[in-house]
């Protein structure tokens, strides 16, 4: 990102950046750009998170959910191909190898049922609070 600034600063861009996902501290910082990246846009665009509190109880219901998959190691087969994020803003892809198709579906159903709220997009499944 400090590359990006600096490419911008020379050139006279903007550096404008998006946070309408990532704002407002779920990626552990209140703004990712200047917490994580140490740097400042000229125009941050924000939404969503602005409007709402954040959900602290997520991340309880988050770190139970993980303490689960740790049974699943013991099969020798992992339906959970990758993990990451910054703070509350993660991710979890399935490994197509051992789940059958509708996985993400049905998980994202059970962690409504247990009071999580999941936004799936794409192939990735995005847990974050609303």
């Amino acid at each position: 990102m400090k590359g990006l600034r600096r490419i911008c600063d020379e050139n006279e861009l903007l550096l404008i950046t998006d946070e309408v996902q990532c704002g407002f501290g779920r990626t552990g910082e209140y703004f990712a750009i200047d917490g994580h990246f140490d740097v400042t846009p000229d125009i941050l665009v924000m939404a969503k998170g602005i409007a709402k509190s954040i959900a602290n109880v997520f991340v309880d219901r988050l770190f139970q959910f993980m303490e689960g998959l740790s049974q699943l190691k013991a099969s020798g087969k992992y339906p959970i191909l990758d993990v990451r994020g910054l703070g509350l803003m993660l991710a979890m892809e399935f490994n197509g190898q051992h789940v059958a198709p509708g996985t993400a579906a049905r998980v994202a159903q059970a962690c409504l049922e247990h009071g999580m709220l999941v936004l799936t997009t794409s192939a990735f499944e995005t847990l974050r609070p609303p």
